[in-house]
């Protein structure tokens, strides 16, 4: 069985679970990354991408249109860190891993607030040293967790 790129899988999540999703705050590691997932959405969903060519102007009007639902998911490299106050977004979908406490919190603080509700779909790799959400954000009203088997998605509520 061959390997699957995060790109590919992350494409395949949205595809599956698109109607769970409304505003999307996407995360890559790489611009070659967030190209590759851009181009395999666009067509599907209304969508922009955030990267190292983008100016601040451009990342601005981007947030905006994200804020306002004209676009479902922003798909970024770098672009939306620490410091950027992104409103109204309902998911992050991080497609990459994190070695840091501190730098996952920033980028799921992109979105979630106190006083309002947030997913956060994440790429899991169970043999590698990484943060996972829960340990950034503590304790949730519910977990679930998605995984894909024999090319199959599969849902598993965590209690």
């Amino acid at each position: 069985m061959g390997k699957t790129s995060k790109v590919d899988l992350a494409a395949e999540l949205v595809f599956e679970y698109h109607e769970k999703m409304d505003r999307v705050m996407v995360f890559f590691r790489t611009n070659k990354e967030v190209r590759a997932f851009y181009h395999k959405i666009q067509g599907h969903f209304p969508c922009d991408l955030l990267d190292d060519n983008a100016s601040e102007q451009y990342v601005d009007e981007a947030l905006l249109k994200l804020a306002r639902g004209e676009i479902k998911f922003l798909i970024n490299c770098r672009k939306v860190g620490e410091g950027v106050d992104v409103k109204n977004i309902t998911d992050v979908l991080l497609a990459r891993q994190f070695l840091s406490k501190p730098e996952k919190k920033q980028y799921i603080g992109r979105a979630i607030r106190n006083d309002c509700a947030c997913r956060v779909w994440e790429f899991m790799n169970p043999l590698s040293k990484n943060v996972t959400a829960k340990e950034v954000v503590g304790l949730t009203e519910f977990e679930t967790l998605v995984y894909q088997h024999n090319q199959q998605w599969h849902e598993l509520d965590i209690v």
